[in-house]
């Protein structure tokens, strides 16, 4: 690819990853503004609200945006790398949008391909424990994210019938924890270091990017018993 196209590139990243900052800074603060009436401790991660609920809705679709982002730069890339795995994610990923079916697992495993496998553990520094967003669960064959499939897929297809259950301060948060990685993961891929240390979010204290589950504990749902535990990593 000719050195003028990939500079093209890299500044139209740039540009989209800083619009899609500038909304996450919104939404981080419209969640604090929550944070006014609904204290964030273990005790409160069940309450539910139509804010909350709207935020969840408004962090779905950016999340999918800034999946996107990552993608087309890794496509850039590595296009000439050939990496067969990525690749077959990547298709898969556009046949379900021709279909209209939810991507999100798809972009999680094809973004997983492409970190290596590596594991994402971020701290919520009011909680005073660690999260991992996207961390997987299963059901039979079925492999889900658990404030993805019981938030915002809920609030999308069943919100009026499973609404006090998903329009939670928790899924909103597990939410909000997941679009702060993938800005960070996308500053990293367009190769802005310094963009990456400077932003701040008065939410999350450290990000890890490990290569091993890490120790210690860790923020979680019970999916069974609709219960947030906090257990071992």
């Amino acid at each position: 690819m000719p050195e003028s196209i990939q500079w093209l590139a890299k500044e139209v990243l740039s540009l989209n990853a800083e619009f899609s900052f500038k909304i996450y800074e919104f939404i981080e603060r419209d969640f604090n503004l929550c944070l006014e009436y609904i204290s964030l401790d273990k005790e409160q991660l069940k309450v539910y609200s139509y804010r909350l609920g709207d935020l969840i809705q408004r962090i779905g679709p950016e999340i999918l945006r800034v999946f996107e982002l990552i993608l087309f730069n890794s496509r850039m890339a590595t296009r000439f790398s050939r990496i067969p795995e990525l690749k077959r994610k990547i298709l898969n990923i556009q046949r379900k949008q021709k279909a209209r079916k939810d991507s999100f697992i798809d972009y999680l495993k094809a973004f997983s391909c492409l970190n290596q496998g590596k594991i994402y553990q971020v701290e919520v520094q009011e909680l005073g424990n660690s999260i991992l967003p996207f961390e997987t669960k299963k059901k039979g064959k079925k492999e889900f994210v658990f404030w993805w499939e019981h938030g915002y897929n809920a609030l999308r297809h069943r919100r009026t019938k499973e609404f006090s259950k998903s329009a939670t301060l928790g899924f909103a948060l597990f939410s909000l924890a997941g679009l702060w990685i993938l800005q960070h993961r996308l500053d990293s891929f367009i190769v802005r270091k310094e963009m990456m240390f400077s932003r701040k979010s008065s939410v999350f204290g450290y990000l890890n990017f490990l290569s091993e589950r890490p120790d210690g504990k860790k923020l979680s749902y019970n999916v069974q018993e609709d219960e947030w535990v906090v257990e071992s990593l």
